[in-house]
């Protein structure tokens, strides 16, 4: 993980219990955190822990030919979105 993603994941406000997904990929690790504490009203998908450059990559690729506006539920669209943007900016 570069500095700049570790400094933007460790300095932002972050709930007080959150669920981790982790993804690997032989040995590239992502990692996705949920919050935890306010699932019903709150935003749950918090952020993207990108500990691979090349899962980062696949992501954009795989997100880039898809219709995000017809993913059918608020979260995934969401996360999608905020992956999207992320990839963005490492290009």
């Amino acid at each position: 993980m570069n500095e700049a993603d570790r400094l933007r994941i460790l300095s932002q406000p972050l709930p007080k219990y959150l669920w981790r997904l982790s993804l690997e990929w032989g040995s590239e690790r992502y990692a996705f955190m949920y919050d935890a504490t306010d699932i019903s009203q709150g935003k749950l998908f918090v952020c993207a822990v990108p500990y691979s450059s090349i899962i980062d990559h696949v992501l954009r690729d795989y997100l880039s030919k898809r219709d995000i506006e017809s993913i059918p539920h608020a979260h995934a669209r969401t996360m999608a979105k905020t992956l999207l943007k992320r990839a963005a900016s490492l290009s």
